[in-house]
């Protein structure tokens, strides 16, 4: 008997000995998404060790331990599954998205209504996992849902309308660091107003004459940024830091890239400067030109019948060829709209837009700029004989788009 519990006391030491030194078996795991390095993405590899408090994976990687969040890395505990995991997420190992559409909702599951465990902003980067076999119609648009990952680890479903997907270059595999200061320095970018204008269909060619913009001039080693705030160009020696964060040696600036189309300006000179966005706009000399034709036909549509408008209770209003104005006898929009008589010239032009449930009504809108510096805006209708005015308070347009009729409307008749 005595022999026996030996036995058995050194055959649980044996056993307890062995547990320690040999490490516990976990399972396999495949790499989903690795920022720094993404040559890794999609590698199969072998979990060597579990943080469960800390959620992270240990793997050995060519001889390397490497230590990921959960989140990035598929987990099977039999190869073989991992293996045909592997498989599956071999077309999109390189494929990522930019969000088109701020608070874009990422469901559970692929369906409209699924229930929601994500909202996306508008910019942020996301890594594309898969996608469903067939297009699913919503509204008027036809699309795939895809499996996406973002760079919390949160992960579900997103309707492919709001994605603008991309395959990651070869230089982005190779050193993603070198990647974004390569765009950094090779891009010129322009205040994000500007994009905010121009997504809404608005164009406001007085703020894109400012020229804002920021740029980085790699072979003078000069960067130059000019912007409602502050405006300057500095020499600089290098461009440090990493994945999101650079800095601009030898200037007071910093380089934060917190979306795939926006980076954030910092000035570390300036006190509170919590910085001004910045990003790419494809065609803007386009864009003003286009603006500045349509603006250009509104007005000579204007002027086609003749110059000359008058009537006996809003005087007489005369427009030349250059855009100038002179408006005798205008008593009716004092004082709601000029401070006295001797308002009487300046400036006309059309930089405004209209909401949509107004623009079925009207032919535009006009702005009045008188030689002291007042501004009057307006709606009209013109035909070959008759201009119409509906006048426009100032808290009545944002951001050169007029959003409503005031309630009890100043209304003006001119005849040619």
């Amino acid at each position: 008997m005595k022999k026996i519990v030996i036995a058995l006391f050194v055959f649980c030491f044996l056993i307890s000995f062995l547990i320690l030194i040999i490490p516990e078996r976990i399972g396999y795991g495949v790499i989903l998404w690795d920022p720094d390095r993404p040559q890794n993405n999609g590698l199969l590899c072998k979990i060597k060790e579990e943080s469960k408090l800390r959620s992270k994976y240990i793997v050995s990687i060519d001889g390397e331990r490497i230590e990921y969040d959960k989140w990035q890395l598929h987990f099977e505990k039999r190869k073989r599954k991992a293996s045909r995991y592997e498989e599956t997420y071999l077309p999109y190992i390189d494929t990522f998205a930019a969000v088109k559409q701020d608070r874009h909702a990422v469901r559970a599951t692929p369906e409209a209504f699924g229930s929601i465990v994500y909202t996306l902003r508008e910019g942020e980067t996301v890594k594309i996992l898969g996608r469903t076999d067939e297009m699913q119609k919503i509204g008027s648009t036809e699309n795939y849902w895809y499996l996406i990952l973002t760079e919390t680890g949160a992960k579900g479903y997103s309707y492919g309308h709001n994605l603008d997907l991309y395959e990651a270059t070869d230089a982005e595999k190779r050193d993603p660091n070198q990647a974004a200061i390569d765009r950094l320095t090779s891009t010129v970018f322009y205040p994000s107003e500007y994009k905010e204008y121009i997504s809404n269909g608005i164009y406001d060619l007085d703020l894109f004459a400012k020229n804002y913009h920021f740029r980085i001039d790699p072979k003078a080693m000069k960067v130059t940024i000019r912007s409602k705030a502050y405006s300057g160009t500095y020499s600089y020696t290098a461009i440090t830091g990493e994945r999101k964060m650079f800095t601009i040696e030898g200037t007071p600036l910093q380089v934060n890239i917190p979306s795939a189309v926006e980076i954030l300006i910092i000035n570390t000179t300036i006190r509170n400067d919590y910085g001004q966005f910045f990003r790419p706009i494809e065609n803007l000399k386009e864009i003003i030109e286009g603006e500045q034709t349509r603006q250009n036909t509104l007005f000579t549509d204007l002027i086609a019948n003749g110059n000359s408008f008058s009537s006996i209770n809003s005087g007489r209003l005369t427009i030349t060829e250059d855009k100038k104005f002179v408006w005798t006898r205008n008593r009716v929009l004092i004082p709601d709209y000029i401070p006295g008589p001797e308002f009487t010239e300046g400036t006309v032009s059309f930089n405004l837009f209209m909401s949509p449930d107004l623009s079925a009504s009207y032919t535009g809108g006009l702005v009045f700029r008188f030689s002291q510096g007042k501004t009057v805006c307006a709606l009209y209708n013109i035909d070959e004989h008759n201009l119409e005015l509906t006048m426009i308070p100032d808290y009545l347009v944002e951001k050169n788009t007029i959003i409503r009729r005031p309630n009890a409307p100043l209304k003006l008749y001119l005849s040619r």
